[in-house]
């Protein structure tokens, strides 16, 4: 009754402070923020009507009379409460409200006052271009800006604040962070076009004459400004967004706007590094992953476009002549390889770049589907994207990472098998997460996928790929939560249509059978859909146990129960490891395995828990019994040495820079924690596998390390939630201390610089040299791919298949070590061995560096093997060929490896698979050198040439013919596929032919006239 009354009279104050105006309660700031953000709500809901009849102002020397009196009136009014930089912001996120703000804006007719409430609204940009209606107003206010610099009419200068404004988002961290999402790209977007109207307005005409120079300079200086900085952010090439939405809504106008001024040496530059143009002694040559993001564009009527104004803006110099003349060659080069390998294999035509992962997806084994029981409500008010530093309320961080794991491969591709990703939340709301997100989404870092389902919840139309199921109530929340009819209903339409060869599997680690995924031979597949579930965060209650077997039972579905191993894990790397198995092949045959196991038959009741609850006795290899509880940690160690390109002062916390840092942030978390990890070392008992350690390497020398000493000290101080932010802020905070008392526990921070011989010697310092395996992964993560890995993966271990070969020697596995005999015991002793592990990961998307890199590591290693310092030195794949994992997809699978015991036989027998290693040269980058590997298909080729016969010039139009007709010569049966190109070329000739006789005509006849007329 008290909040009521309170509430009562709250709204009695806003709407006696909203009828008097903005006299009282604006201009003078009486009241809080609270009072003045309610009693600006009630003055938006009372006129709402009146503010959306509103109309533009008139210019006219008459007085305004009678409705446009009242109405001019009224938007002053709704003006004054934007004043207030809160309450602005407040109603801009509010959808309600968003659409009065633009119309009150759109029928102000004062300059000086519009821009002053401009200057409000921007304030913050950088934050409120992350939110569905703050992009809304944000874009309308510079298409408002834009379209009035146009009209010729007002004068620029009351406009400087706002361009001034830009200039500092466009200049700071804020704009990478608006390259790097969807939503927030609109707003760059909407700032180039407000810097093109700038540059090419006529403001000159109505400006002062004593300031209309200086003006001119700062406003056209934002469009060069935003190239410039553009070129900073996107350092990645083409390559990086060709498949993304900067490639085709950023990209492309940027580039129509170049093409249209004037060809600066900056502009030379922005397209050397977009096209990522290296010299060499025969010319200027565009990389080979340049060649792949070409193909990836030309598959699409945006991309086509995309590349034809990129190959304008080259037209413009005619240096270019010569990166022409390469490309030219190198797609008639892949247009003659593929017609040779036709010919040579016919039965291989149908397969080309453009439809090998479509053929992956079609051919794998079996589809995935994650159904994750989630804490918390499912509306938008849970989903918090801007509260960056406290992403641990609700484990938010927790519920990203096991989104993350489910959907995304690597950087910008997701997992071919999985289908989707349902989150069912305590209210009983549901958000269905389709593939297709994965292709919307490049880095999935929290700040995007919070956004993404706040964005679900409101029902936004960009969420492609989603579908959200709303929840009960506030008010009947804590009554019909565990409603086990209601729950039924939902898993019932959650599960959709099932058909026979679909099969529930229920995850917990105490179920009986664990998933037989190694040192099985059986290849039978039962089932073609499996749908995982398991909880995030929390295990399913008993009601959802029982909700979830009566809808199952209604569809007629198998039902099965398995764990993963005993050791209780995040389940973030729980969806790693099964993903791993199903990249691998070894998911399909498992699950055909353990429905023999159960005999179809599985009670989902599951097992009491018992891990963390009673102490069990463990045999050690002495055969003594002790407890856990005494044991200890385990005397093994996993070290995993990062090998990074970037620098250490480059290390940032900022949400700007996130997507940058997601790799690193995830790679530490993969790599030290578990789950209940500080319990169980203040427990002091017995970690099942190795003791885990991260060296991060950085380009400039400096070796960040850090140990699970770390994780138990954060647990300690209640901060046992790993979220971006704190990981980040943590690793920013110790490379820049200065003393390594200042250090938390279990951190180091040493510099090497020089050699990489002393950067590996540091690392090595953590472990005893004689007993010391190094594994060196071959495949490099966040979706980069490595030129000289092709030779690599011809002489690398798989080391996937020497674990996956190998049975379970872990102490809970699925059958009983009696069942096994003697042989499957001894090599469980076996597995025991005490030697460390390293495993080197490259994360860099330099090639040169990447390469260089690779080729340090190799020489330092193999002569420390050759001098006995270690036991094994081994280049391993984690993965199949051609679909490498992220690294913290690669820390997770091989720490999963470790529990069962199978990573240390697997380790000891890469040596003997590769006894003898030689350092190999590093490979130089692929330039004007002819290209074995297939990059362009036949019709993307094609496409390119068409293009490139489009834009040359006269001179180059006569040496691309002749070589086209060079080519048919050489071969007939590239006559119908050139045939095109070669008519294109003579057209062009022809047509340039007649205009230039045309121009001759008209040039004769003009002497005639002028020597008739003398």
């Amino acid at each position: 009754m008290r909040q009521k009354e309170e509430g009562e009279r709250r709204e009695e104050r806003a709407d006696s402070a909203s009828k008097q105006g903005i006299g009282g309660t604006i201009s003078e700031g009486a009241g809080t923020v609270g009072d003045r953000l309610v009693s600006a709500r009630s003055f938006f809901k009372r006129h709402e009507a009146s503010i959306l009849a509103l109309r533009p102002p008139v210019s006219s020397t008459r007085p305004s009379m009678g409705w446009a009196a009242a109405r001019m009136k009224l938007a002053e009014e709704a003006a004054g409460w934007l004043k207030g930089k809160e309450v602005c912001h407040s109603l801009m996120r509010e959808q309600r409200f968003a659409p009065l703000i633009l119309k009150v804006l759109t029928c102000m007719g004062a300059q000086e006052e519009l821009c002053g409430v401009l200057g409000c609204v921007m304030e913050g940009m950088a934050g409120l271009a992350h939110h569905p209606t703050g992009v809304e107003v944000l874009v309308g206010c510079f298409q408002l800006v834009s379209s009035r610099i146009k009209s010729g009419k007002v004068a620029t200068s009351p406009y400087a604040p706002v361009v001034e404004q830009v200039r500092q988002v466009v200049a700071g961290e804020e704009w990478r962070g608006l390259l790097s999402e969807r939503r927030a790209l609109r707003v760059a977007c909407a700032m180039l076009e407000l810097s093109c109207s700038l540059r090419g307005s006529g403001e000159c005409k109505v400006a002062e004459a004593g300031s209309r120079e200086r003006i001119s300079r700062s406003l056209e200086s934002l469009f060069e400004e935003i190239c410039r900085r553009t070129l900073e952010c996107l350092n990645g090439g083409l390559l990086e967004h060709a498949d993304d939405d900067v490639g085709s809504l950023f990209l492309r106008p940027l580039l129509s706007a170049m093409t249209s001024g004037q060809q600066d040496g900056w502009q030379d530059k922005y397209v050397e590094n977009l096209l990522a143009v290296k010299a060499d002694a025969n010319g200027e040559d565009v990389s080979e992953g340049t060649y792949k993001a070409l193909h990836k564009l030309l598959s699409t009527a945006a991309g086509k476009s995309l590349v034809k104004d990129l190959m304008m803006v080259c037209c413009k110099d005619g240096s270019r002549a010569a990166m022409f003349k390469q490309i030219f060659r190198f797609c008639l080069q892949q247009v003659e390889e593929a017609h040779t390998d036709q010919i040579r294999h016919p039965e291989m035509a149908s397969v080309s770049p453009s439809n090998q992962e479509e053929e992956g997806v079609s051919c794998s084994a079996i589809k995935v589907s994650f159904f994750l029981l989630c804490e918390g409500q499912c509306k938008a008010a849970s989903f918090k994207p801007d509260k960056d530093d406290s992403q641990w309320w609700g484990r938010r961080d927790a519920l990203c990472r096991s989104v993350a794991a489910s959907m995304w491969r690597e950087e910008a591709r997701g997992w071919e098998h999985t289908q989707e990703c349902v989150l069912l939340f305590d209210d009983m709301g549901a958000l269905r997460i389709g593939k297709e997100v994965t292709r919307k989404i490049r880095v999935p870092t929290e700040r995007r996928l919070l956004s993404m389902m706040r964005d679900a919840c409101l029902g936004a139309n960009e969420t492609d790929g989603l579908q959200y199921y709303k929840g009960v109530g506030d008010d009947k929340f804590e009554v019909l939560k565990d409603d086990t009819d209601r729950l039924r209903k939902r898993f019932r339409k959650l599960l959709g249509r099932c058909s026979e060869d679909t099969c529930v599997v229920l995850l917990h680690e105490d179920y009986p059978h664990e998933l037989p995924v190694f040192g099985q031979t059986n290849v039978d597949n039962k089932f073609r859909h499996v749908i995982f579930v398991l909880g995030t965060v929390r295990d399913m209650t008993v009601n959802e146990q029982k909700a979830l077997a009566a809808a199952v039972e209604e569809k007629s579905i198998t039902v099965l129960g398995c764990n993963l191993g005993r050791s209780a894990e995040f389940t973030s790397k729980v969806l790693f490891a099964l993903n791993c198995h199903a990249v691998n092949g070894r998911l399909s045959p498992a699950i055909h395995q353990l429905f023999l196991l159960s005999r179809g038959k599985f009670d989902i009741a599951k097992l009491e828990p018992v891990y963390l609850k009673n102490s069990k006795d463990v045999k050690t290899d002495e055969g003594e019994c002790r407890t856990e509880r005494d044991s200890g940690q385990a005397s093994r160690r996993l070290h995993f040495a990062v090998f990074l390109g970037l620098s250490a002062c480059e290390v940032s916390s900022s949400s700007a820079s996130r997507d940058s840092m997601y790799a690193l942030s995830q790679i530490i978390v993969c790599g030290l924690w578990r789950s209940n990890l500080g319990e169980l070392m203040e427990r002091k008992s017995r970690l099942t596998g190795y003791s885990c350690l991260v060296s991060i390497v950085f380009a400039c020398g400096t070796i960040f390390t850090a140990d699970q000493t770390l994780v138990r000290h954060l647990a300690s101080q209640h901060k046992a939630a790993p979220s971006e932010h704190q990981i980040l802020s943590i690793l920013k905070d110790s490379l820049q201390s200065t003393r390594s008392d200042e250090l938390l526990p279990g951190i180091s921070v040493s510099v090497q610089k020089g050699k990489m011989k002393k950067a590996i010697r540091e690392i090595m310092e953590h472990h005893e040299l004689s007993c010391l395996v190094v594994l060196d992964m071959v495949e490099v993560g966040c979706c980069s791919t490595e030129a000289g890995a092709q030779d690599d993966e011809m002489s690398a271990v798989k080391l996937a298949d020497l674990v996956y070969s190998q049975p379970c020697h872990c102490e809970q596995s699925c059958m009983s070590l009696s069942a096994r005999g003697d042989e499957a015991t001894r090599n469980g002793s076996n597995a025991q061995q005490e030697f460390d592990i390293i495993v080197c990961i490259k994360v860099i998307k330099d090639q040169s560096l990447l390469s260089k890199t690779s080729s340090r590591i190799n020489k330092v290693f193999s002569a420390l093997l050759q001098g006995g310092d270690i036991m094994t030195y081994s280049p391993v794949l984690l993965s199949p060929a051609g679909k490498p994992l992220s690294p913290q997809a690669s820390v997770s699978s091989i720490q999963h490896w470790s529990y069962h015991g199978l990573l240390g036989i697997a380790a000891k027998r890469t040596g003997e698979s590769c006894p003898q290693l030689e350092a190999k040269p590093a490979r130089p980058l692929l330039g004007n050198s002819v290209r074995a590997l297939p990059v362009l298909s036949s019709a993307g080729s094609l496409a390119l040439i068409q293009l490139l016969l489009e834009l040359a010039s006269p001179e180059l139009l006569s040496s691309f013919s002749r070589k086209l007709k060079k080519a048919i010569k050489a071969s007939p049966g590239l006559s119908p596929s050139l045939s095109a190109a070669l008519e294109t070329a003579n057209n062009r000739r022809a047509s340039g032919m007649a205009a230039a006789n045309d121009s001759a005509i008209r040039s004769d006849r003009v002497t005639d006239s002028v020597t008739v007329g003398n």
